[in-house]
């Protein structure tokens, strides 16, 4: 088992998500997930070829629309992929993928600047 950190530090807070992989159990699941999405190739020849960065991007993506748009916990995470997302297997571990930790994004009334205008 292979834990990774992915890191989105292009925003003003700082959000990352870690996720545990069984490389050998996971290896099929994550090459079915990568390839099941239009330009798939594209973005793996963007990663040399390698499925797990490739797909750990991916999840990623997805990962931080659910905790900052449709803010979702790492229960209501966890429990999105279990029910039968197209695209996606299941991230309870059962596939060799585990979700550990899916930072939440909260924005306050006082993160907004409010500027009059002429």
């Amino acid at each position: 088992m292979k834990k990774y950190k992915v890191i989105f530090d292009n925003f003003i807070y700082d959000w990352h998500c870690v996720i545990e992989i069984d490389e050998t159990k996971a290896k099929q699941p994550i090459k079915e997930m990568v390839e099941f999405w239009m330009g798939w190739k594209d973005r793996l020849a963007m990663n040399d070829n390698d499925y797990i960065e490739t797909f750990l991007q991916q999840l990623a993506r997805k990962l931080f629309y659910l905790s900052y748009v449709e803010r979702y916990n790492l229960n209501g995470i966890i429990s999105y992929f279990g029910d039968g997302i197209e695209g996606w297997y299941e991230m309870n571990g059962e596939h060799g993928i585990r979700i550990l930790e899916v930072m939440p994004v909260e924005i306050e009334d006082n993160d907004f600047t409010v500027v009059k205008l002429p």
